[in-house]
């Protein structure tokens, strides 16, 4: 028999009424919380060079996703100072996410630093953004020992600055009119010199002197243009293995089958500069102060020499001085005379093959290795935008630091004052170092040591002696371009076996 209309009504409701039961019975349960985003600090130590990231910072914060990203900038002042506090505290397990290095940092503290992931940056990438001084000291083989070991970026560049030659314009159109500027050439700049030099019986024994070159204790940057006559001349600074200083040795044989010593060609050509008997004789220890940083600048801004050798911050030092000394009514010279040239060269680079060469010294954006693993990534990220193509165009026009990416030298190059130090960025070369003060104390000593009538491979012998008693036993880590270098040994390796095969066929 069909159920009835009532059977029909009871058994709805009663579905109805244990569905109703059955969603009675369960525990609401409440919504979830809201979780604020878990903010990254990032501690970021730094050089105080005048230089104000903040506005730089607060532009990688306003870009979406990087909100709750906060970067601390700390300022150091003295340089020794801030590399004993990074290295104490990176020994404890603390200290900065991110530190500024000079390039000649890393042979010390390659270990101390934490590579850019492979995915967010790779050699080939490195090598086609920035310019090649750069990829020699911060591409590195992951494996000290394996030099064909996977290479690792140690760090980024904001800036590559270069050794140049400031000279003032108005006493080389007295005396050199014909030219109107220094020679590119280390020969014809000595007769530069001696043109430009003007003896008399002063204190000083110059009214004017030629060039500020000859000495280290009242020249800035007196090491600095040694070594860079050095990697002119072609000195090896260490044997093959990079355990031992070379710089005292005999390399190779000259034309006329004498030994070549560039070292000593070096240091002879610099120091010659300060040596009475000499006729481009042209410094002394009376013509700059040398307890003072201005040192040769001051006698620069009165019109005392007329050539200084310095980088591109020298300029904005030169105007100041010139600025205060006519604050105390001395006599100084018009800032529209201070002019820049490229640093002259041993061959003449507009008939010969051989590449320009001046020193590169600058600074490195890097991470340490003791930021925790998130922090590492997020360091990376910010440095990238902090060397990204926009930023140190906007960096250049701040500061006019030179640009350490190869897209932003045409640009810059153009530049009346800055724009030697843009071009001179592409072939600029650096020296590998293992503790600059060091060095550079070693070096100096030899020069005032020469001048003092020591002889000159005695003087080098002695420099040799100091830095192997510093080298670490297992020796130094070679240096770059090791892109190249893997590229030469792959293609060797690959003919070397076609020709093994051709000759077993």
């Amino acid at each position: 028999m069909p159920p009835s209309k009532f059977s029909k009504y009871t058994a709805l409701v009663l579905l109805f009424a244990m569905i109703f039961s059955l969603t009675a019975c369960r525990t609401k349960q409440p919504p979830s919380p809201y979780v604020q985003p878990e903010k990254t600090a990032l501690v970021y130590y730094r050089m105080n060079d005048g230089t104000d990231l903040k506005p730089f910072i607060d532009e990688y914060k306003a870009i979406k996703g990087n909100e709750m990203v906060n970067i601390q900038q700390v300022l150091f002042t003295d340089l020794q100072k801030y590399e004993d506090r990074i290295v104490n505290e990176l020994a404890e397990g603390a200290g900065p996410d991110m530190f500024s290095m000079p390039n000649y940092w890393i042979a010390k503290h390659q270990k101390k630093i934490a590579p850019i992931p492979q995915n967010m940056m790779t050699a080939k990438q490195f090598s086609d953004t920035f310019v090649n001084v750069a990829e020699k000291d911060l591409v590195r083989p992951e494996d000290s020992t394996n030099p064909t070991s996977p290479l690792r970026i140690y760090g980024l560049p904001m800036s590559v600055d270069t050794l140049a030659i400031y000279y003032n314009k108005s006493q080389f159109e007295d005396r050199i009119p014909e030219r109107g500027k220094p020679s590119v050439m280390w020969n014809s700049l000595v007769q530069d010199i001696i043109k430009l030099t003007k003896a008399d019986n002063s204190f000083e024994r110059f009214e004017v002197a030629g060039a500020a070159l000859g000495r280290a204790d009242n020249i800035v940057h007196a090491v600095d243009i040694l070594y860079t006559l050095m990697m002119q001349y072609g000195v090896k600074f260490y044997d093959q293995n990079y355990k031992k200083c070379a710089i005292a040795s005999q390399q190779g044989m000259t034309q006329d089958n004498k030994p070549w010593l560039p070292g000593i060609e070096a240091l002879n050509l610099y120091t010659s500069f300060g040596i009475q008997t000499k006729p481009h004789y042209t410094w002394n220890q009376y013509l700059a102060e040398t307890f003072t940083p201005e040192k040769e600048i001051i006698p620069f801004a009165k019109g005392k020499v007329s050539m200084i050798f310095g980088f591109s911050d020298y300029y904005k030092k030169i105007t100041d001085a010139i600025k205060d000394l006519k604050s105390k009514e001395q006599t100084v010279i018009d800032p529209a005379f201070v002019r820049v040239g490229f640093m002259p060269q041993l061959i003449d680079p507009e008939k010969s093959p051989q590449q320009r060469t001046t020193l590169a010294i600058y600074y490195a954006e890097t991470v340490s290795r003791t930021a925790s693993q998130k922090n590492q990534v997020e360091a990376w990220k910010f440095l990238q935008y902090l060397t990204s193509k926009d930023t140190l165009k906007s960096y250049y026009e701040k500061t006019h630091k030179p640009t350490s990416r190869r897209d932003l030298i045409p640009e810059q190059k153009t530049n009346q004052i800055y724009g030697v130090f843009a071009e001179q960025a592409g072939f600029s070369d650096s020296i590998l170092i293992y503790d600059n003060d060091y060095y550079s104390k070693a070096f100096a000593d030899a020069v005032q040591s020469v001048l003092g009538g020591e002889r000159t491979d005695i003087a080098l012998k002695k420099i040799e002696d100091k830095i192997n008693s510093i080298l670490p036993e297992k020796g130094l880590v070679p240096p770059g371009p090791y892109l190249t270098n893997q590229a030469a040994t792959q293609a060797t390796g690959a003919t070397s076996k076609t020709g093994t095969q051709t000759k077993n066929k």
